[in-house]
Order: structure tokens, then sequence, then C-alpha cells
């Protein structure tokens, strides 16, 4: 990819030392694009059922009723 021959410029020292230079050279395969929308849409799908489930097992009543 053209990210992966030109690189991308440090922005600090720490990492021009842990990467040994001043440009950074990511890879991305597919199957790291695979495991983040995997990863993606897992969480989305809990974070949106979970709260869903919660609020079904409640009344209406109960979850109008307001203690002040």
């Amino acid at each position: 990819t053209w990210l992966g021959a030109v690189g991308l410029p440090a922005p600090n020292r720490q990492l021009i030392f842990l990467f040994g230079g001043p440009r950074l050279f990511p890879e991305v395969g597919a199957s790291n694009l695979v495991a983040g929308l995997v990863v993606i849409i897992v969480v989305s799908l809990i974070s949106t059922l979970y709260p869903a489930f919660i609020a079904t097992r409640i009344s209406p009543v109960a979850a109008m009723r307001t203690e002040e």
C-alpha cells in the first residue's frame, strides 16, 4: 500500500525510539480488517441489545414511577 511504502512521520521521540526510526510503516492485512469489523459488530450488538433486554424486564408502570 501507499501508506506502507511512504510511512507516517513519528510524532515524538518515544515512537522514534520504540520503532527504530523517524517513520512508521503500518501493515494492515485482511485478517486485521476482518477482526476489527467483528469486534465492532459484537460490541455494537451488545451495547444495543443489553439495555433493551433490561428494559423488557421492567414493567411500564414501574419505569414511569418516580421516587424523589
